[in-house]
C-alpha cells in the first residue's frame, strides 16, 4: 500500500498579518528602551571625556602652579594646546551626543556649534581646523599681564572680564569651592564667561545668539530626558525661566575633577567666578 505524503499548509494572509502586527508591537516596545540605552551610553562617554580633560587641567596647574594661560597669538593654544601633553585631546574633544561638524571651515574662519553639532575653528598659521564640543570656564584662565586688550591677543577676552579682575580665579588656591566651580562643559564654543545676570539662550537647540560670550554658550539641550542632540530637539524657544524644559541638561566637569550632568535651570546655583552669588532660578 502506498502512503500519501503529508500536506504542508501555508500561512494564510490573516496569519501573516497577525505575525507582522506582533513584530511591530514588539519593536515599538523595544525601541524606546534601546534609544534610552544609547543616550545613557553617550552620557557616560561624555562624562568620561570631561573627567579626563579636567584631570589634564589639574595636572597642568600642579606642574605650573598657575591657571591655564589665556591665548596669545593663537586662540586654540589657550587650553587645548596647553593640555595636549597631558591627554590625547583628539580622542576627547567631541561629545558623542554632538555630531561631528559637517560644514566647511574656511582658513582662519570658524563655525559656532549647537546642541546637535560640534563647533569648528581654524587657528592662525595652522594646516587643519580644530573641532570640538566642550568649553572652558573662562574665569579660570590666567592672563598674561604683559598683554593688553589691543595687542598680543588673537581674540581679546570680553571687556567685562578685564574690567572685573576681582572675579578671575588668579591661582588654583583661589578656587574655594572646587566641587561647585565648573571647569569644562558642553557648549557651542571653546570658551565662555558666565555672569549671574545672563539669561538662557533663546533657543536651546542652538545655544548662543549674537555671539554672546556668557551663559548662553552652554544653555543647550544636549543631554537629559528622551530628547537629546542625536534626536534633534527642534526649536525650544524660551521667554522666561519658568518654561525652560526641566529635563534639559549639559555635562560639566568641576575644578575638583568630578563630572556630573546638570540641569539648565541649576547652572546659576554653581560658582562660575570668584564672588558669584548663586540663584535657584535663571534671570
Amino acid at each position: 500500500m502506498s502512503r500519501k505524503a503529508p500536506v504542508r499548509k501555508a500561512f494564510s494572509l490573516i496569519e501573516l498579518l497577525v505575525v507582522i502586527a506582533v513584530i511591530a508591537i514588539l519593536a515599538a516596545m523595544l525601541l524606546p528602551a534601546l534609544s534610552k540605552a544609547k543616550h545613557q551610553a553617550q552620557d557616560v562617554k561624555c562624562l568620561s571625556n570631561l573627567k579626563q580633560i579636567a584631570a589634564a587641567g589639574q595636572m597642568y596647574m600642579n606642574d605650573t602652579g598657575q591657571m591655564i594661560l589665556y591665548c596669545s597669538t593663537n586662540d586654540m593654544s589657550s587650553w587645548r594646546g596647553r593640555l595636549s601633553p597631558y591627554c590625547t585631546m583628539t580622542d576627547l574633544q567631541i561629545c558623542p551626543a554632538a555630531q561631528a561638524l559637517t560644514k566647511t571651515i574656511s582658513a582662519n574662519g570658524s563655525v559656532i556649534g549647537s546642541a546637535s553639532y560640534a563647533w569648528g575653528a581654524w587657528p592662525p598659521d595652522s594646516s587643519v581646523a580644530e573641532i570640538g564640543s566642550y568649553s572652558i570656564n573662562g574665569w579660570l584662565f590666567s592672563y598674561d599681564p604683559n598683554l593688553d586688550s589691543t595687542s598680543g591677543w588673537a581674540t581679546p577676552p570680553p571687556g567685562y572680564v578685564t574690567a572685573n579682575p576681582q572675579f578671575i580665579f588668579n591661582k588654583p588656591a583661589s578656587v574655594l569651592r572646587p566641587s561647585q566651580t565648573p571647569f569644562f562643559n558642553d557648549a557651542v564654543w571653546w570658551n565662555e564667561w558666565p555672569r549671574e545676570g545672563d539669561s538662557p539662550a533663546p533657543d536651546l537647540s542652538l545655544g548662543q545668539a549674537d555671539n554672546i560670550t556668557g551663559m548662553q554658550r552652554c544653555t543647550i539641550w544636549r543631554h537629559g530626558g528622551a530628547k537629546t542632540a542625536t534626536s534633534f530637539v527642534g526649536v525650544q524657544h524660551i521667554f522666561g525661566a519658568s518654561i525652560v524644559p526641566r529635563e534639559s541638561a549639559i555635562n560639566i566637569s568641576f575644578a575638583d575633577g568630578h563630572a556630573q550632568q546638570t540641569k539648565i535651570n541649576d547652572l546659576w546655583t554653581l560658582y562660575w567666578h570668584d564672588g558669584w552669588k548663586p540663584s535657584n532660578h535663571p534671570p
